[in-house]
């Protein structure tokens, strides 16, 4: 692969789209769960009072319902696929609001011009099932946000030969574990779901 240093102009495409995310009333939130996995004919492998998500086939998610901002999420093979397409992106002024370890992916957030919101992520789990698994498991469940990241301290590891699957599922000297409890979403979860996302996905992007 190009490396991510020399990146080429054109930006690298992910593989495909993963998931969608709908926005709902909380009070309205069961109901809209209820209907998508009719609808789809799938599962719920994720649920709290805020968030739902549903499944119905090898992905993770392929629904979110949440009473946050709507997006749309699309899929690199690789960790250095991700970071390339950051790269190219910035290279033409169009910069993430948020870069977030969410678990079970690690994604960037971007708005298009019209205000609409764009993740794009890698996969941290090989499938699905694995992926279900660690959601289903006591780390996610204490927080399913995430932990912040900066993609350039990543850049610069991988550069000096780190292993990518080192910032994955976490460790090291320059990502820590990306599931360990923050007092800060711990404490209020339903307020600081709306504050994170208000102040991360709230902002305008550079070059749109």
């Amino acid at each position: 692969m190009t490396a991510i240093q020399d990146a080429p102009t054109k930006v690298i495409s992910p593989s495909k789209l993963s998931h969608v995310v709908f926005r709902t009333r909380p009070e309205n939130a069961a109901k809209m769960a209820e209907f998508w996995e009719f609808f789809v004919g799938g599962k719920k492998v994720f649920q709290n009072d805020l968030l739902t998500l549903i499944a119905y086939d090898d992905e993770h998610h392929r629904i979110a319902i949440v009473p946050i901002p709507v997006h749309v999420s699309f899929t690199f093979n690789t960790l250095q696929e991700l970071l390339l397409s950051y790269r190219q992106r910035k290279a033409a002024g169009v910069t993430p609001v948020w870069c977030v370890h969410h678990g079970p992916t690690i994604s960037m957030y971007y708005r298009d011009p019209d205000g609409n919101y764009i993740e794009v992520q890698v996969d941290v789990f090989e499938t699905g099932e694995e992926a279900v698994a660690y959601m289903s498991g006591e780390e996610y469940q204490a927080n399913p946000l995430g932990v912040d990241y900066d993609p350039e301290e990543i850049i610069a590891a991988l550069e000096k030969g780190e292993d990518p699957k080192k910032f994955l599922l976490g460790g090291g000297d320059v990502y820590a574990r990306a599931y360990q409890a923050s007092s800060h979403f711990l404490d209020v979860l339903d307020q600081v779901f709306r504050l994170l996302f208000q102040t991360k996905l709230g902002g305008g992007v550079k070059g749109n």
